[in-house]
């Protein structure tokens, strides 16, 4: 064999050994070697300097990491707009984790075991009569009731995680120092109370489930304490009050005013009959002179017995039984002034207090039910306008800053809103919030002294105008308002708030207002994505892969 063909042969070998072995750092890759033809007997390989490159593989890669890179730069800048609207959690939400231990009617409780370090007693409900045990002098039922009655809701503040590997820690004892309240279905649930975590509120165990709570003293400390003894006797308020003798009564609720009615001639002397004329004058001033308060005057003119004895009436006890937060009731009859401040109303009945006795009583829920929900414009005669949309060709409401022309065109059933087309329906919602608000005759009323909250000015047909025009007279029920009369009347503010509502969210511009209410309902969801910005950022990370996905075919292609 000649000189050249030993050149050829190692050629070859060469290149197959260059093409297979990866040890010289290519790895091996036939794409680019052209086949074998039959008539040149031998296989074609790429010459130094062709035009075509050498190695495709590595630029592939490259292009599949500049896609990563592109889409991971897209979710990037995602994140970095959105992160500072994603709801994020507070260290209150981490903490605030509580839950409700056990809830249950009265009626559903069969006893109650307590045992302490210096005492244990069991309060047993059965027949309909409830027992204490070792028993005990002085205690009346109701104060067992009463007691009963603080385990019908426990909550807790929140879950220690893993607490139960520190029982010792917490000074927990399954054994000692708990309450087990036993139900009818004869399910168990007992709360073994530990250590004080800071001032009222102390580490618990539930051993039904093992699980460490923080709860307050309301559940840590008084379930302990044995039932109090019935002292009914010592200081106890005789409540009666004759509805002949009513010369006035007030009535708020947790401090703001509801109502207040008085017998007319006040200040002159009685007599005066029950069936005497009355004024009501709060929220309003009303002579209503044949307006019958007799029912309301006689439902708050009761005789209160007290019913159970819950304790000093101070700071801690009024928080605790509500009292304040709910009615109070002043009756004034011709003897003296009544002051009955109501608290929370249970099964038993509703905790009070009265005038300056310092204690807090349970009592019959009589008089809470006679003032509960209340509605002092019952008791003046409503004045009801009567409108028609075939009799009126315009409207204009201001409110605030704001404009609005309702336009009505009785001929061919056509509406608009500042000049925007108006569906029948658009127009039937609007029309009704303006004109079907019920007025109450108050001629005593100022209503010019408060600011204008809006006016509405009617056009009829014929070309003839009145309006009406509404005031804040700085009360939270009621607005005033005029009428082109002079009549001075007296309207339910939330019927007013809601007309107002009403005629703005119905805006002129209805893309614009379509828009702001979109973005409105977004944030009060609670949605942390806001739209366009999403669409173009997700739209450019789409565009980056659809050309990735058109390079790589291509260069598959050649």
């Amino acid at each position: 064999m000649d000189n050249s063909e030993n050149r050829l042969v190692e050629g070859e070998s060469t290149a197959a050994g260059s093409a297979a072995n990866p040890a010289n750092g290519t790895a091996a890759d036939f794409s680019d070697v052209t086949a074998a033809s039959p008539a040149d007997g031998i296989a074609k390989t790429e010459t130094p300097g062709s035009s075509e490159p050498e190695h495709t593989l590595p630029k592939k890669k490259i292009i599949a990491a500049a896609l990563i890179i592109v889409i991971l730069l897209g979710l990037g800048g995602f994140y970095y707009f959105i992160k500072d609207r994603m709801p994020s959690p507070t260290e209150e939400s981490r903490e605030n984790n509580g839950a409700e231990l056990l809830s249950a009617k009265i009626s559903d409780i069969f006893n109650v075991s307590v045992k302490t370090d210096s005492d244990e007693f069991t309060v047993t409900q059965k027949n309909g009569s409830i027992t204490i045990s070792p028993e005990t002098e002085n205690i009346s039922p109701q104060a067992l009731s009463y007691y009963l009655e603080q385990f019908t809701l426990i909550n807790s503040v929140r879950e220690i995680k893993n607490g139960v590997e520190k029982l010792s820690e917490y000074g927990i004892s399954e054994n000692n120092n708990y309450f087990e309240v036993t139900l009818k279905d004869k399910s168990k649930h007992r709360f073994c109370i530990g250590k004080s975590v800071s001032q009222g509120y102390y580490y618990c165990l539930t051993a039904s489930d093992n699980k460490v709570w923080i709860v307050s003293s309301s559940v840590a400390v008084e379930p302990l304490k044995m039932p109090a003894a019935d002292n009914l006797n010592n200081d106890t308020p005789a409540i009666s009050i004759d509805q002949n003798n009513i010369y006035a009564v007030s009535l708020k609720n947790g401090g703001k005013d509801i109502m207040a009615v008085k017998r007319v001639g006040e200040s002159t002397a009685l007599p005066y009959n029950f069936y005497s004329s009355y004024e009501l004058t709060y929220p309003v001033e009303d002579i209503a002179y044949g307006t019958d308060f007799s029912n309301f005057l006689k439902s708050v003119a009761v005789s209160i017995t007290p019913i159970g004895h819950m304790g000093e009436a101070n700071a801690e006890n009024c928080a605790k039984y509500g009292i304040g937060e709910g009615y109070t009731v002043v009756i004034k009859d011709s003897s003296k002034t009544h002051t009955i401040t109501l608290g929370n109303k249970t099964d038993l009945g509703v905790y009070m207090t009265y005038n300056d006795y310092p204690y807090i009583y349970l009592v019959s829920e009589e008089l809470y039910n006679a003032v509960e929900n209340v509605d002092p414009l019952k008791f003046i005669t409503p004045y009801i306008d009567l409108y028609k949309a075939d009799d009126i060709s315009k409207i204009v409401v201001k409110t605030g800053k704001n404009e609005y022309t309702l336009g009505i065109d009785n001929s061919n059933g056509k509406y608009s809103l500042n000049g925007a087309e108006l569906s029948a329906d658009g127009f039937n919602e609007i029309f009704d919030r303006l004109t079907d608000i019920t007025s109450y005759a108050s001629p005593e009323a100022n209503p010019a002294a408060g600011s204008e909250v809006c006016s509405i000015l009617f056009t009829l047909s014929d070309g003839t105008t009145y309006t009406r025009s509404y005031y804040d007279c700085g009360s939270d029920l009621v607005y005033m308002t005029t009428r082109s009369s002079g009549i001075s009347c007296t309207v339910k503010k939330a019927a007013v708030d809601s007309m107002i509502a009403g005629i703005e969210n119905g805006g002129a511009d209805k893309a614009s207002s379509t828009a702001v209410q979109t973005v409105s309902d977004e944030r009060q969801s609670g949605s942390s994505f806001p739209v366009m910005p999403t669409v173009c950022i997700a739209a450019v990370v789409i565009l980056a892969a659809v050309l990735a996905i058109i390079i790589l075919k291509k260069k598959n292609v050649k």
